[in-house]
């Protein structure tokens, strides 16, 4: 009998002679549980990449400028990162390559897959530790603040081990769904932590208006940053968390795998985006860790207003003109007199005044 491609993906109803044109569900261990890993790897590849030329891009420009333990921090989660990927295509390759025959071995996850909830757990937990430490910073070292981030992210970090553990312990996909309490709490944890990370930056920041045009500009540009590194990670984990809740497939895998990259892009780029702030010649180029960290949080002092004008006696006779700058007092401070030297790397602040103005004042 001619062997028919529509076959592959379509039933023949019985009693008809024509297709029904209805998707061909298989009930197979490679296409519940590897399709959407495959798919979910794909975007982690690709997304390896972005993180490939993030970190070439930040040790071009800030390599010898940061402090030693903040290359090493970018170093180590580079090399994590490139683990993750590198155990997540071993397992692929074994899976869908050598063993695509092997019905009982598809049905099984093995170490190296258990290695994803592990190292994204890791990673996820060290950027939220480096944020919670720009939260610190940029709220006046509020320690309720930060050890509410904190500990979010350390319940993240437990569930993504425990999933992992449970992973190795009880390896049939058919029976992850007794995981349940360690994956919600490692992927509900996390989304925790980025939205306070987010909500307390963005409304911190927000207070660091000046009102000079140049000045809220930038900050806007802070903002709408923030708040977009953190939605996706948030949105990707939520997604990860309800299908995983709702489809006893494996459907979830598909945002669970490009998850941890995610987290590391939102690192890079916002150390990369150093460059782009556009300090002012007063405040210098964009430094290392620790230079500009403490006008930070200091609240923004008003600029300062031109005096009125006060008229003077003029001798006529003398035909003498009064002295213009002494009429016209002090001119106000330009937009472009406002500088940016906060710390670069947490979020850039809003500097006090230069000491010599506010001698002069």
């Amino acid at each position: 009998m001619a062997f028919s491609p529509a076959g592959v993906f379509f039933r023949f109803r019985p009693g008809t002679s024509s297709p029904t044109m209805e998707i061909f569900k298989s009930e197979g261990p490679a296409e519940r549980a590897h399709g959407p890993m495959l798919v979910g790897f794909l975007f982690n590849a690709i997304l390896y990449g972005v993180m490939i030329l993030q970190t070439h891009i930040y040790f071009i420009n800030y390599g010898a400028k940061d402090r030693l333990w903040m290359r090493a921090f970018v170093l180590s989660i580079f090399v994590l990162d490139s683990m993750n990927t590198v155990f997540d295509f071993i397992y692929l390759y074994k899976s869908l390559i050598i063993h695509f025959d092997d019905p009982p071995y598809l049905r099984n996850a093995t170490w190296v897959f258990a290695t994803d909830p592990a190292l994204t757990a890791l990673i996820a937990g060290m950027v939220q530790f480096f944020f919670a430490w720009r939260v610190r910073i940029l709220t006046n070292k509020n320690t309720f603040l930060y050890l509410v981030v904190v500990l979010c992210a350390t319940a993240g970090l437990v569930g993504g081990l425990a999933t992992a553990a449970e992973a190795i312990i009880t390896p049939e996909f058919a029976k992850f769904q007794k995981a349940k309490p360690y994956v919600a709490l490692w992927l509900s944890a996390e989304c925790i932590a980025d939205f306070l990370i987010t909500t307390i930056l963005v409304w911190h920041l927000k207070r660091r208006k000046t009102g000079f045009q140049k000045t809220d500009m930038l900050v806007d540009r802070i903002i709408t940053m923030t708040v977009h590194t953190g939605v996706l990670t948030s949105v990707c984990a939520i997604l990860d968390l309800i299908l995983y809740l709702v489809d006893p497939t494996g459907l979830h895998l598909a945002f669970n795998f490009p998850l941890c990259k995610l987290y590391t892009n939102s690192l890079i780029s916002s150390l990369n985006c150093r460059s782009g702030w556009g300090y002012s010649e007063g405040s210098g180029s964009a430094g290392s860790t620790d230079e500009k960290t403490a006008c930070l949080s200091k609240p923004v002092p008003p600029p300062p207003q031109p005096k009125a004008a006060v008229m003077k006696e003029i001798d006529v006779e003398s035909l003498s003109a009064p002295d213009h700058n002494e009429m016209a007092g002090p001119a106000p401070r330009k937009d472009s007199e406002a500088t940016f030297v906060g710390d670069d790397l947490l979020t850039p602040g809003i500097s006090a005044p230069r000491k010599d103005e506010a001698e002069k004042r």
